[in-house]
């Protein structure tokens, strides 16, 4: 299994991240105080990071939008990778004082994961560096065009594509539909 852990963001925010990654995930959601599941054997788990104490044993992508909790502990995941937005200096300094893998996503030229354009029913998701998926497998940098069913919010595509690349998933992507 996939844990999602969403570090802030409003609950606009939060509701983006399960229908986007509904689509793609048989998800057991446990945010804003209220366990959902809506099938029998899930393929991720998506929860607020002030809850990943109770989780072990799977793979850790942790979605950083506002914050990160001080008292972090890592040892009992398998692989853990931080997703974080880049327009938040201090969340940048947080994560890089715990030594965790990162991928920043944003508008820079500095960010592994930026948009090269997008509209309310089209975006170009821009890969810029290499990154390792959890199975092995690498994901090269490439521009990966995207038709959207309605707007969505910029960080909310950039991080769902983080997810689908580090689980493995990048085929999603470049089908183009989400």
């Amino acid at each position: 299994m996939l844990a999602v852990l969403l570090g802030g963001g409003e609950p606009g925010y939060r509701k983006e991240m399960t229908r986007l990654l509904g689509r793609h995930y048989d998800i057991l959601s446990s945010l804003d105080g209220t366990l959902i599941a809506p099938v029998r054997s899930p393929s991720l788990l998506l929860c607020e990071a002030k809850d990943y104490r109770e989780i072990n044993n799977c793979d850790v992508i942790l979605l950083y939008r506002e914050w990160l909790p001080v008292s972090a502990r890592f040892g009992a995941f398998e692989q853990v990778v931080a997703v974080v937005d880049s327009g938040n200096d201090a969340l940048g300094e947080q994560i890089s004082a715990t030594g965790l893998p990162a991928i920043t996503c944003g508008l820079y030229a500095r960010d592994t994961i930026t948009l090269s354009s997008m509209d309310t029913d089209r975006a170009v998701i821009g890969v810029q560096r290499s990154i390792s998926c959890f199975d092995g497998t690498r994901a090269d940098p490439q521009d990966i065009p995207v038709r959207l069913h309605r707007p969505v919010d910029p960080f909310a595509l950039m991080s769902m594509a983080a997810v689908l690349i580090l689980s493995g998933k990048l085929e999603v992507l470049l089908k183009g539909k989400l």
